[in-house]
Formats: C-alpha cells, structure tokens, sequence
C-alpha cells in the first residue's frame, strides 16, 4: 500500500550541525502547539515546560545538505 497524504507541508531549517532530533521536535511542536505556547517557551526556554516530544520519521525528507570546505 502507498500512502498519499491529501496535503503536503514543508519547511527549511538552516543550521550549523546535525539537526536531526530538533527538527523532529520543531514538527512535533508545529503540529501541536499553538503559535502562543510555541511563543511562550521561545521567551522562557527554562520555563517548567514538559519535554517536546519527538515526531515520527514517517514522511519527514532531508531534501539537500550543504557541506563548506574547511
């Protein structure tokens, strides 16, 4: 069976390392957070905040990775 999702989002994270388990929990946090709570702990990262899940690699693509020579 081949899933075909009814939409399709993307997003583009530029970063200096191996971002692997922080984009995963930057979905998670889109997906079930409101731009408010994601708002609030971008203010108060040391805040009593639970953990961030992580999301599922299920359908997530790293599409290109940029390499600088040293």
């Amino acid at each position: 069976m081949i899933f075909h999702p009814k939409k399709t989002y993307s997003f583009e994270v530029t970063g200096t390392g191996f971002l692997y388990h922080q984009v995963r929990k930057m979905v998670h946090a889109i997906w079930y957070f409101s731009s408010n709570q994601i708002k609030e702990r971008l203010a108060n990262p040391e805040g009593p905040w639970e953990p961030v899940p992580t999301a599922s690699a299920n359908g997530l693509v790293l599409w290109e990775t940029v390499l600088d020579n040293l």
